[in-house]
């Protein structure tokens, strides 16, 4: 009888589905090997790929029996996809080029001991693949229930990348004379950036520089929260003898996101800071 070994659901804080959409699960050269001579059915779906037994036997003995096979070893499984993507989108550090290892031997586990959450390690690539993003070790021990009274439900792995968190950083040029004196960058929920300073763009024109810090923002394919270019008009209020009043002109509902790689890195106070400038033409 035929049944699930386990499940592995892959998700990446950047997509707005939640699931890590250009990833591909792909079995190491001895795991795939195994898959072959055992039957194994693997298949992929909304995200979650899922390997299944396929011979006549109950799959607790069938998983028992590939115990004995591996004899401690694990099967292992390719995570991939496009390097450079991926150490962009995701919240590792700037300098990083290994890969991530991750096991069914480091997991958390919640109030449903059949979802274990797995627990990533950086470390030095060990498989000389291009697009090998991580390696993934289940071990077959890892497949039974925690304990002989539990139910023998499929295990589901889950692994989750965050993405990464940026500092946002308009730079506003103006192209109308006289230029606008007061220019701000801020949203309908009351959150606003730093006070425009003057800045220099890299052909030498004059800018107003914009910064989201000490706020951070998470890439995202759809980011969910944006910001709008706003101008303070003086109006001269003559019922209240001549006191200047202020009222808001939002220029460009929806200023630009940024996009994945689209930052650079910035030394602030000891610390490596990552910054995405957005060009703004007013």
């Amino acid at each position: 009888m035929s049944g699930v070994l386990f499940d592995l659901h892959l998700r990446h804080a950047y997509f707005a589905s939640g699931l890590f959409e250009n990833c591909r699960v792909e079995p190491a050269p001895g795991t795939a090997d195994l898959i072959r001579r055992y039957q194994c059915l693997p298949h992929v779906q909304q995200g979650i790929f899922r390997l299944r037994w396929g011979g006549h036997q109950p799959v607790g003995q069938f998983i028992a029996y590939l115990a004995r096979q591996l004899d401690g070893a694990p099967l292992q499984f390719y995570l991939c996809t496009d390097d450079a993507w991926f150490a962009a989108a995701t919240d590792l550090p700037m300098d990083w080029v290994g890969q991530i290892a991750l096991s069914s031997q480091d997991v958390d586990v919640g109030e449903d001991a059949s979802i274990r959450l797995m627990q990533p390690h950086l470390t030095v690539r060990s498989v000389q693949k291009n697009n090998v993003i991580a390696v993934v070790s289940i071990f077959a021990a890892d497949l039974r229930p925690a304990s002989p009274s539990m139910s023998p439900q499929p295990v589901s792995f889950h692994i989750e990348f965050a993405a990464r968190r940026l500092y946002w950083n308009y730079l506003v040029t103006q192209d109308t004379t006289p230029a606008r004196a007061r220019l701000y960058v801020g949203n309908s929920e009351g959150a606003s950036f730093q006070a425009a300073v003057p800045a220099q763009l890299p052909d030498g024109a004059a800018a107003l520089s914009f910064s989201s810090a000490p706020m951070q923002f998470p890439l995202a394919q759809l980011p969910a929260v944006t910001f709008d270019l706003m101008e303070s008009l003086p109006i001269r209020d003559v019922a209240a003898a001549g006191v200047t009043r202020y009222v808001e002109r939002c220029l460009i509902q929806g200023l630009p996101t940024p996009q994945v790689g689209q930052f650079r890195v910035k030394q602030v106070a000891g610390k490596q800071c990552v910054f995405s400038d957005m060009y703004v033409y007013v």
